[in-house]
């Protein structure tokens, strides 16, 4: 897959338009690259991109249904006018494209609004989990929110819609409906979404869908887990941006307050939890998301009649969130059993994990860290089960299957497995693969 990248802040001026009024001016410098940055977009026919402009901050992630019952998008984004359309061609390294606004006449005027650059043919675009069944490459939109009274943005947004068959689509009103985490403007590898993580992310909202799974690849056992109800406590290891974690506990709770609305919930929704570590120069990014996972989901949408408040049943389905939070592990510090209080606060049921394999260095402190908390569950009580841990990566280079000999050899064996077929515009075919690792409590050194 593809990423439309930011490689600075937007430019934002006003400009004297030849009526004598003032509009604002918006220069945007642009790449498309893979995930990791190594190789740009090479189309065998031009790509045309276009922009679009939301007035609304996207702080509340819920359905909007029009009369027909569909999702309501052209109340959100509307499509900018340009003077000449951006065009990636092949040999493309950068793309810079300029355009007015003409519903602002001053910077001050723009208040919180977003724009969105994607690629003109919607089939081409990766918005929505469903978009990655598609048997052609695709390429991700990127958001960038424009603020006029703070500093220049250094982030910009990624958004994928959860999109599930039948009509567990349609329910209404109170289900979050996307993921959307920030990411680091620039080339940089460092804290942007990458491939596994994004596809694990749309395979965990199927699984956790009260519809048909579709055609999506699913691990069996795993679906059980997730939609099982019990009590479940998930730790991430390596989250980056924290789009697994947070687009995890987005399908959890997407699924409560459907079950809630079906009034499939008789006594309340058993409790989940989900902890997100990584170093500590991921620290700011991952926190940051948990905010705004926050913020989107910790309150339900305005009620349709102004001044109806809603009764005490509705205000308690919208208040309950999926707690989430963030600490810091060095898997050095984890493979000698070293954890911080949060790690070491509960018994873990899932330990999960995404595009973690590629340093092939690192995978002997992976594999030791998995192991001691697997140990740190067993050892405490030996009535409870250890973790199960699920892997998702896309293989890289043949040295990354070094993983699964030293897995085998920590006692770790596979119970479960899918693969995703991942199509690559004007390049050779990839795949995400997934993993459901078990461990008994005896095994090991």
């Amino acid at each position: 897959m593809h990423y439309i990248r930011l490689l600075r802040p937007p430019v934002i001026n006003s400009k004297q338009t030849t009526a004598r009024q003032s509009q604002i001016h918006v220069e945007l410098v642009l790449t498309i690259t893979t995930d990791l940055g190594d190789s740009f977009l090479c189309p065998k026919t031009p790509l045309d991109l276009e922009v679009f402009i939301s007035e609304r901050s996207s702080r509340q992630n819920w359905d909007g249904l029009n009369e027909n019952a569909e999702p309501d998008r052209s109340q959100q984004f509307r499509k900018v006018p340009m003077p000449r359309q951006p065009r990636w061609t092949a040999g493309s390294r950068v793309l810079k494209t300029e355009f007015l606004l003409p519903a602002f006449n001053s910077i001050e005027a723009l208040g919180e609004t977003t724009l969105c650059v994607r690629p003109a043919n919607r089939s081409l675009s990766s918005d929505a989990t469903a978009d990655l069944l598609n048997t052609h490459g695709l390429v991700m939109p990127i958001y960038v929110e424009l603020r006029p009274s703070a500093p220049a943005e250094t982030v910009a947004l990624r958004r994928l819609r959860f999109s599930a068959p039948g009509s567990d689509q349609l329910v209404a009103m109170r289900r979050p409906v996307a993921v959307e985490v920030e990411e680091e403007l620039g080339e940089s590898i460092a804290r942007h979404v990458w491939d596994a993580g994004v596809c694990m992310t749309a395979m965990v909202s199927s699984m956790c869908s009260v519809g048909p799974d579709g055609k999506m690849a699913t691990l069996p056992t795993m679906k059980d887990i997730l939609t099982a109800g019990d009590s479940l406590s998930v730790i991430e290891i390596g989250c980056g941006v924290g789009i697994l974690g947070i687009g995890l506990a987005t399908a959890l709770l997407r699924r409560q307050r459907c079950d809630d609305e079906r009034g499939g919930q008789t006594s309340g929704p058993s409790p989940i939890s989900i902890l997100m570590t990584d170093l500590p120069e991921a620290r700011d990014r991952a926190v940051a998301n948990i905010a705004r996972y926050d913020r989107m989901n910790s309150h339900g949408p305005p009620q349709r009649e102004s001044g109806q408040d809603g009764s005490e049943e509705d205000r308690a389905v919208e208040a309950r969130l999926i707690p989430v939070d963030y600490e810091d592990l060095d898997w050095e510090d984890g493979r000698k059993g070293i954890f911080g209080p949060r790690v070491n606060a509960r018994p873990w049921d899932l330990v999960m994990l995404s595009d973690c394999t590629y340093n092939v260095d690192m995978l002997p402190a992976l594999v030791e860290t998995l192991t001691a908390l697997h140990r740190s569950v067993t050892t405490a009580s030996a009535s409870v089960a250890g973790p199960k841990v699920l892997l998702a990566t896309k293989p890289r280079h043949e040295s990354e299957k070094a993983l699964f000999g030293l897995m085998r050899d920590a006692g770790w064996s596979i119970s479960d497995q899918a693969v995703l077929p991942l199509p690559v515009m004007g390049g050779e075919a990839e795949i995400i693969e997934a993993y459901l690792f078990t461990r008994p409590a005896d095994s090991g050194p």
